[in-house]
């Protein structure tokens, strides 16, 4: 990384926009204007270092996770909450729990079955009719159907 990558890095730490972190690093207008995003890529100024100028970092995530799965309310009587006494608050424990072991990779949103190396699995071919091949065979037309002996086809 070169001194403007990382003079622009800084700058995008401490909270600047694109633009004014591009001039200020030494970039030109017209360069820190049509190439923001690269620079960012380059720079290697993605969502997490964004969450992190927010404060949002992995430990206040967990810390925040924490107090969701011990939320609870107040206990109200007459409209009127009851000091010292608290009820679990289920629905959003659950919330947080599930949000939890979705990032953890606990849960999974989706099931996805393939074959080897990736590949579709095949689709299985079931023979009703046991070993011979009646596809083709036309039904009789001198017999009615419900009283035929025979395998048929409907098609």
């Amino acid at each position: 990384m070169n001194v403007r990558q990382q003079l622009y890095k800084k700058y995008r730490l401490e909270g600047m926009n694109i633009l004014p972190a591009g001039i200020k690093a030494g970039y030109s207008y017209n360069y820190a204007w049509k190439n923001g995003k690269r620079l960012d890529k380059l720079a290697k100024v993605g969502m997490e270092t964004h969450l992190q100028i927010l404060g949002l970092t992995d430990e206040g995530l967990a810390d925040h996770a924490i107090k969701g799965l011990n939320a609870s309310r107040n206990f109200i009587v007459d409209g009127k909450p009851l000091e010292g006494v608290s009820i679990p608050e289920w629905s959003i424990r659950h919330k947080y729990f599930e949000s939890i072991c979705k990032i953890t990779g606990k849960i999974k949103d989706k099931l996805e079955i393939t074959g080897k190396d990736g590949a579709p699995l095949p689709m299985p071919v079931i023979n009703i009719y046991g070993n011979r091949n009646q596809i083709d065979r036309p039904l009789h037309t001198e017999q009615s159907p419900a009283s035929s002996t025979e395998s048929r086809l409907s098609v």
